[in-house]
């Protein structure tokens, strides 16, 4: 959070960084600290589903890939 200069409870978009011609955004979802791993962020399904492209998929087990698709953290000037 610190680095990316984000505060808790500050309002952000998600944005999904996949180029394929296709804007895939979340937007008014709240920072929250929680420990995860470096450059990893967290949210809940089915509110992020729309990240999510129908051809971005594990190649095994033909599943979503939900736990790999990269996202842009930008945040909402509205603050609200």
């Amino acid at each position: 959070m610190g680095r990316r200069g984000l505060s808790e409870g500050q309002v952000v978009t998600l944005e999904c960084a996949v180029e394929d011609g296709i804007e895939r955004v979340v937007p008014g979802l709240r920072i929250t600290p929680y420990d995860l791993p470096n450059a990893c962020v967290a949210a809940y399904y089915p509110e992020a589903n729309p990240l999510i492209p129908v051809g971005y998929h594990d190649e095994l087990a033909k599943t979503p890939a939900y736990k790999g698709v990269p996202v842009r953290i930008r945040a909402d000037a509205t603050g609200a």
